[in-house]
């Protein structure tokens, strides 16, 4: 496409570059050469590199680049969703957003869609997945939302493919930073907001203003609008229905629910994933009927409340691993957990270079809901990993709980979890944080990493003997 059809009516086409053709958009500068479109956005330094490599280069009013536009990100949405030939105006694009089950129920709504015989796509946590006349398509973007012309790509490439609805993932973060821009949603749902991201929002209030921003969308698009709204009296509770409110008042259909479905999930709260999956996936009428009754023949989503057997190792026995890794996502987890009348083992960590200020909430509440606690690492990316597991641990101090302790390799915290479970016997071992993540982030490496493998792999040494004792 020449540029000056990507230009036209949002940006002014610079003299001369009318009838160059553009063969790429990207924010990359590794990927800069001639007839490459790139954004120096503000996550960006590398303008003046990709100019010298021969890109069109696209920034903010006073960086020398050669299209100079107030804001760069909604730029790049917009000129990607032409570039890729505007494909959310066909595909029906549904996105999620929410502290907490997004990935669930995206996963859901995705299965819902198909076994009701739609041709569907799924982009989001647990990587991208299609259908296609060749089977269904899995890739893996290394994003919840990916980037904007990343998105439209996709889109695109899932038209192609016959796929009419699309189920996205969409994160306060890609909202902030203006990669929706571009994408039309016919549907937006919100989950919940509890903390998280704080190390990127600053405060509640913008992590809850970067929620809103997907309703907006949708609503000025001529979507509907799904809110959870919780009855409780938390935090979460309290933005579930300001959210409400604020669907309300966009003018917008807005679907309202306040109480689950009954499914009979190991976990209530994969009965409200589903619940709001379900009217996500269906306006209303006999295909909410159907759904109901597809809703049994949903995979069990990868890393969430997902049950690994170690009953070889402790008889009576069971693991879970899930990909909670904030506050309430740990409290809920927990709860769950002790719902169940076993004795409770919880292994788990914050991850390095994200929000300081929740792991001590998270250490009080493993040491008030579990009745052991391993304290471990996990992603400690840059940060000293005993720093994080003793920010955590401040929380502990004020229960003074003896059952909580520090082991700092996340492999041996769970063989030793394992361990006590076979002391204990009828004990559930929780797994937290990681879910389906393949990888362990260090300092100055990334390893592979499966907490689920690992398990598996602590339940075979300890029944040949060969564990740590």
């Amino acid at each position: 496409m020449k540029l000056i059809d990507i230009c036209s009516g949002e940006c002014v086409c610079p003299p001369g570059y009318a009838q160059i053709e553009i063969i790429r958009i990207t924010d990359d500068s590794r990927d800069a050469r001639p007839g490459v479109l790139f954004f120096g956005t503000p996550k960006s330094t590398y303008l003046a590199a990709a100019k010298s490599a021969g890109a069109i280069t696209v920034g903010e009013p006073g960086s020398g680049a050669d299209i100079e536009v107030e804001n760069v990100s909604a730029c790049m949405g917009r000129l990607s969703s032409r570039f890729f030939g505007d494909p959310s105006l066909t595909v029906h694009v549904a996105g999620i957003t929410g502290t907490n089950g997004k990935t669930s129920t995206a996963w859901m709504v995705y299965h819902l869609w198909r076994a009701s015989g739609i041709k569907a796509g799924l982009i989001g946590t647990l990587g991208v997945r299609y259908d296609s006349p060749e089977g269904e398509v899995s890739l893996n973007t290394g994003y919840t939302t990916p980037r904007s012309y990343q998105i439209q790509e996709l889109l695109r490439k899932m038209k192609t493919a016959g796929v009419t609805h699309c189920v996205m993932e969409v994160s306060s973060e890609a909202l902030a930073l203006g990669r929706l821009t571009g994408t039309r949603f016919a549907v937006a749902s919100f989950t919940n907001l509890s903390r998280d991201h704080l190390d990127f929002h600053g405060t509640m209030e913008e992590y809850f203003s970067a929620k809103k921003l997907l309703l907006a969308q949708a609503a000025q698009a001529g979507g509907r609008l799904v809110v959870y709204e919780s009855q409780d009296r938390s935090e979460e509770g309290k933005f579930s229905r300001r959210m409400s409110d604020y669907a309300s008042s966009l003018g917008a259909r807005v679907k309202v629910l306040t109480e689950p479905v009954a499914f009979g999930f190991a976990a209530s709260f994969q009965n409200i994933n589903a619940t709001i999956a379900i009217h996500t996936a269906f306006d209303s009428g006999p295909e909410c009927e159907d759904a109901l009754r597809n809703v049994s023949k949903i995979p069990p989503v990868p890393g969430r409340f997902e049950p690994v057997d170690i009953g070889a190792a402790a008889p009576g026995s069971i693991a879970i691993v899930d990909y909670a890794h904030s506050p309430d996502a740990l409290a809920t987890l927990l709860t769950e957990a002790h719902a169940t009348g076993r004795y409770v083992i919880v292994v788990f960590g914050c991850g390095g270079n994200r929000d300081p200020g929740k792991r001590p909430i998270m250490g009080e509440i493993a040491g008030r809901l579990a009745d052991f606690a391993i304290i471990t690492e996990d992603n400690p990316r840059k940060e000293e990993p005993a720093l994080i597991r003793s920010q955590i641990r401040a929380g502990v101090r004020v229960l003074d709980r003896s059952y909580v302790i520090e082991v700092p390799g996340r492999r041996e915290a769970i063989e030793h979890a394992i361990v006590l479970a076979k002391e204990k016997g009828n004990s559930m071992v929780v797994v937290a944080g990681k879910g389906h993540e393949q990888v362990q982030i260090l300092e100055d490496r990334t390893e592979e990493f499966s907490d689920r493998e690992e398990i598996l792999r602590a339940v075979s040494r300890i029944t040949q003997g060969k564990h740590h004792a």
